[in-house]
């Protein structure tokens, strides 16, 4: 309750110098609100743990998992774009509850997509291993044709996903607070960036928090997945195309993933999924690509789920 006092308190600061003219108290009062907002925000979906990285699995083909043993050119996890996300209604959530006034109609453009990976917790849990969850196969590896893996990845790239609707309206209530105000002095925040009058980092910031939070909301009947997200916001150059099938697919790089030495360690674990066509034999050919690599983990094995697609 603290924290959004403060924010709030901001808040009401920069209303009260809008109101009499004073443009400049107005917009450091705002910054101030924003970065407060923005930490609030954000801090709903952190992880709580003191450990730098966190063991978690990830779903995907048979193919990606192939390229990242034997091509150096794609060791990599990719961010796809988030058009491709399960729930048709995700970005949604918030923003529907937001009135965006004018200039803050950018917010809800379709180039303001978020690229994202899909992460699940490492652990086993009442429905069974989660490296091995029929659920998870379903909706993200492939429909069963594809393979799990558990990797070690920075705690600091990740969000988890709510489904609650009383969180989801809370941030809306939040964002359509500041929205109100800042929709009033927008051109005039960027006038004075673009001239390097003031600093008004905060606000940008708290507009990237917003884009996030986007992602970060769920139908509920999607809870059982306790997903985890790594997400940024792309620029055009930094987007890239693969073609898969019939489709053209939009994915970025990140920094944090580009180095696949965290998934050839010995607490790793490649699981095969439970639809791949001799499953058994997937796993002994990567077993050897492992070996000729000269590498002895991570483990390789394959879904004891029965488990046939139609």
């Amino acid at each position: 309750m603290v924290t959004k006092r403060r924010w709030e308190e901001a808040l009401k600061v920069a209303e009260k110098k809008l109101r009499v003219g004073d443009v400049i108290p107005a917009l450091s009062a705002l910054n101030d609100a924003a970065g407060k907002l923005s930490e609030e925000l954000e801090d709903r979906h952190r992880l709580e743990g003191d450990s730098e990285e966190v063991k978690v699995v990830h779903y995907t083909s048979l193919e990606t998992i192939h390229a990242l043993l034997t091509e150096s050119s794609t060791q990599y996890l990719r961010l796809y774009d988030s058009v491709h996300l399960t729930d048709p209604q995700e970005g949604w959530y918030v923003f529907n509850e937001i009135e965006l006034g004018k200039k803050s109609r950018w917010l809800e453009s379709p180039v303001s997509h978020a690229y994202i990976i899909s992460f699940f917790p490492c652990e086993d849990n009442a429905d069974g291993k989660t490296y091995d969850h029929l659920s998870h196969w379903r909706a993200y590896g492939d429909n069963g044709r594809g393979c799990s893996m558990v990797v070690s990845v920075p705690r600091s790239q990740l969000y988890a996903v709510n489904y609650c609707r009383d969180v989801k309206d809370d941030a809306a209530e939040k964002l359509n607070e500041f929205v109100t105000v800042s929709d009033k002095v927008w051109d005039e925040i960027i006038i004075r960036r673009k001239k390097g009058e003031g600093q008004y980092e905060n606000i940008l910031k708290m507009f990237a928090t917003a884009l996030k939070s986007r992602f970060l909301h769920k139908h509920p009947s999607y809870k059982y997945e306790h997903e985890l997200r790594a997400l940024v916001a792309a620029t055009e150059r930094s987007i890239e195309t693969e073609v898969r099938g019939r489709h053209i697919r939009h994915y970025v790089r990140n920094d944090a993933f580009s180095s696949m030495d965290c998934l050839l360690t010995s607490d790793c674990r490649i699981t095969v999924g439970p639809a791949v066509d001799y499953k058994q034999d997937v796993a002994q050919s990567f077993r050897r690509i492992l070996i000729r690599r000269g590498k002895t983990g991570p483990k390789v094995d394959f879904s004891k789920i029965p488990y046939r697609t139609i």
